[in-house]
């Protein structure tokens, strides 16, 4: 608010209400907002085609900037969170995101995929760098060497981190045949 009150006082603010922020990108970084920089549009995947007929989608949506922010220095996992200015440098490259859950109840299996594309390659990257200390973590000494991506599998999870220029694709999975039917559908990621 003070940004806005700083460029046309309480006018510029007021009209802020008429024509609220598209993504917390714009909320965090309220000079995007006055630029209109807007988020990027990013397709979900229908998973079931490769996942089966027993798979439910559960949740689809975009986490932004801040959500981003808050999965690599605050998730639940105490262990595995980042420090928190390296989160918020990793984050703030945000351009846009899609992520997909789905569950099948009859093996009480999930599947996540989630989908970003960054303002920059170097945004891209340093999200990535930040994505694999998170998930070497998360996942301490599971390791899986694989030449297209950050892969690590322990505990029935398999999860991988891929990119490729401005986009990255996280995708967690119970295993590795499942993860790799996932990543069937996002070709421009191997």
């Amino acid at each position: 608010m003070d940004y806005l009150y700083r460029r046309g006082s309480w006018t510029r603010v007021n009209s802020a209400y008429a024509d609220l922020p598209e993504s917390t990108e714009q909320i965090l970084h309220p000079e995007k907002y006055v630029a209109g920089e807007s988020p990027i549009a990013v397709e979900a995947q229908a998973l079931e085609t490769v996942l089966g007929s027993t798979w439910r989608q559960v949740a689809s949506s975009s986490l932004g900037e801040w959500m981003t922010y808050l999965l690599l220095g605050y998730g639940a996992d105490v262990d595995s969170q980042i420090d928190d200015r390296i989160a918020q440098v990793a984050s703030a490259g945000w351009g846009g995101d899609r992520y997909v859950v789905y569950h099948d109840a009859a093996a009480d299996s999930a599947v996540l995929a989630a989908h970003w594309i960054w303002d920059t390659t170097r945004d891209a990257g340093e999200f990535a760098s930040a994505m694999s200390d998170y998930q070497e973590k998360r996942f301490l000494g599971g390791q899986v060497d694989r030449n297209d991506g950050d892969c690590w599998e322990v505990n029935h999870q398999a999860s991988c981190l891929f990119r490729n220029g401005r986009e990255t694709l996280w995708l967690l999975a119970p295993d590795q045949a499942t993860l790799d039917l996932v990543l069937s559908l996002y070709p421009l990621f191997h």
